[in-house]
């Protein structure tokens, strides 16, 4: 029995010579698994790192153009709206150069196309409320743009054109008041 308990005995010592080299073996796979972890993490965050710097860069390029774009676009329509404003005053002009030359044609005008309308079937009323409507939107738009203009109204066509109407609306206010407003409003 001595043998069989010599070999238990080894059996033993093995086992425990194994079972420790295991727990180094694991021990070290463990350090190896925090130590991989970390350079994981500082890959990331390294990685975190240049991702947000290049996502500010990409913002600012992207902000710098959208403001690029905005001021071309500003630049356009602003040449456009002056396009735009010297052919209305030249259409203007060319009304108003007709209306002072042929006062009887243009009131002529004016019956002939109520003339028509009366004479296609087609109702009055309709005509009378788009021309009312245009007159409240039209007035409606002039107080908005007063409103949110105040004093750098001037320096706006028409008005660049003709800048003795500002001094003279205010004189005609302040000589007839409210009466003045209703009067020029409904009659002029």
């Amino acid at each position: 029995m001595s043998s069989t308990d010599g070999e238990i005995g080894m059996r033993n010592l093995t086992d425990k010579a194994t079972y420790e080299r295991l727990e180094k073996d694991i021990a070290a796979v463990k350090d190896d698994i925090s130590a991989l972890t970390e350079q994981i993490t500082d890959v990331l965050n390294s990685f975190a790192g240049t991702a947000r710097k290049q996502a500010r860069h990409g913002y600012k390029q992207a902000r710098a153009n959208v403001d690029a774009a905005v001021g071309d676009l500003s630049e356009r329509g602003a040449a456009a709206m002056d396009t735009a404003q010297d052919m209305a005053s030249s259409i203007e002009e060319t009304l108003e150069d007709v209306i002072t030359q042929r006062p009887l044609a243009t009131v002529g005008l004016a019956l002939g196309i109520g003339f028509l309308i009366g004479e296609s079937g087609m109702s009055l009323w309709p005509f009378c409320a788009a021309s009312a409507l245009g007159a409240f939107l039209g007035d409606w738009l002039s107080y908005w743009i007063g409103l949110k203009l105040e004093h750098s109204v001037a320096h706006y066509w028409p008005l660049t054109r003709y800048p003795d109407l500002l001094p003279r609306g205010h004189r005609f206010f302040e000589k007839w008041g409210a009466l003045g407003v209703f009067f020029g409003r409904f009659l002029g």
